[in-house]
This record gives C-alpha cells, sequence and structure tokens, in this order.
C-alpha cells in the first residue's frame, strides 16, 4: 500500500508492522509508532539516467535544466526545499518513473540503489548513478495500537536480539549471498547491541 496509508493503519492498528523512512532534512518518522534507535539500512538517495546519456552532475544547482521525476512519501507542505521546484514531477512509485524515464518523459529519477536494481530487472533497463544528493534511513516500525501484539516494545527488543543472532551467525549474509544480493551488504547497518526500542516523538 502507499507509504503515508500504512503509516495510517500501523497507527490506528489496522496493520502490526511496516518500515518507516527518515531523510535528513526532509522526512521524518511518524510519531507516536515503536522503533529501534538504530536504522535497519541506511541508503544513498541518487538521480539516476538511462544508461549512457551523458549527463554530468555535481551539484544540485545543475539539475535546473532537466525534467526530474521523484517519489516522496510526504504530504506537500512537508516536502524538502530541494525537492519543491517546476522542473520537479511526483508519481506515486517508482516503477511509474521509471517508466516515465524509459519514455523520455523526464530526464532523471530519484531512486535508492536497491529500488533502482530491482526496477532495472524488472523493466529490463540500464539506468546510471549519476549523483548521489541524500541518505535514506529504514527503520522497522510496530503499532502500539495492535490488538494482536500484547507490547509493542518487547516485539521490537525481540525483533533486534533476532537480527543481532542473525548477523553473529553469518546467516543474513549468507541469505544475501545465496540470493545474488551481495550489493545490500554495505547499506545494512550492522546490528548494536545498545541498540534499544522507543516511542517516536516529534
Amino acid at each position: 500500500m502507499p507509504y503515508l496509508r500504512a503509516v495510517h493503519e500501523l497507527k490506528t492498528g489496522a496493520i502490526d508492522i511496516t518500515y518507516g523512512i527518515e531523510s535528513k532534512g526532509s522526512l521524518s518518522l511518524p510519531t507516536g509508532v515503536v522503533t529501534p534507535t538504530a536504522a535497519h539500512s541506511i541508503l544513498p538517495l541518487s538521480l539516476y539516467s538511462v544508461a549512457n546519456r551523458g549527463i554530468k552532475i555535481q551539484q544540485w544547482s545543475q539539475t535546473n535544466e532537466y525534467s526530474i521525476g521523484t517519489v516522496l512519501p510526504a504530504p506537500v507542505d512537508q516536502r524538502p526545499e530541494d525537492l519543491v521546484q517546476s522542473n520537479i514531477h511526483y508519481f506515486q512509485d517508482a516503477f511509474s518513473l521509471t517508466k516515465a524515464l524509459m519514455a523520455k518523459r523526464i530526464d532523471l529519477v530519484t531512486l535508492d540503489p536497491v529500488s533502482a536494481r530491482s526496477i532495472s530487472k524488472v523493466l529490463v533497463a540500464k539506468l546510471e548513478r549519476i549523483f548521489d544528493y541524500g541518505s535514506l534511513q529504514k527503520f522497522p516500525l510496530f503499532s502500539p495500537l495492535s490488538p494482536r501484539m500484547h507490547n509493542a516494545i518487547t516485539l521490537c527488543q525481540d525483533f533486534i536480539a533476532a537480527r543481532i543472532k542473525l548477523f553473529d551467525s553469518g546467516v543474513y549474509e549468507a541469505v544475501l549471498t545465496a540470493n545474488e544480493m551481495d550489493f545490500l551488504k554495505p547499506y545494512y547497518n550492522q546490528p548494536e547491541h545498545s541498540s534499544n526500542c522507543r516511542i517516536s516523538r516529534p
């Protein structure tokens, strides 16, 4: 489901667990939900083009001459200033914006490397990473109002403990390797034993 709807459903207890995203200076985690203090993964946010277009960008101000597609799961009044300009076009999801890129309706798209790789495979599209402009942190979120879990903070702490066990045993890395997903390794946070769970606040 769309990100904002998933957050709403989590807050009302209709769903139990989802992932939340946080980006420095723009997106914040939703308030009133239970989350670990450490991010599950930290991904670079980048501009991508169709491969071999020869687009060179070294700073954000150089993007003004290009038409850019983005998916930003935040209300209009909470969008970061650098993504509110006349050449930015908003799409419902990463697949629709990438299709627009392949159809040459836009020049660049904003994606993280996981989404870019997944879309490249599904659409059989060759994308080229042009410019890194930010980062995206992903956190598992747990509903404090779910009728199906007795204590969201306890479940969150159990999640952290299970994740530490997977990393320490090498199982996590083995699963990534077996599924040809080694490229994810640099982006996953090594879980810390000191990581705790909290209710997110404004």
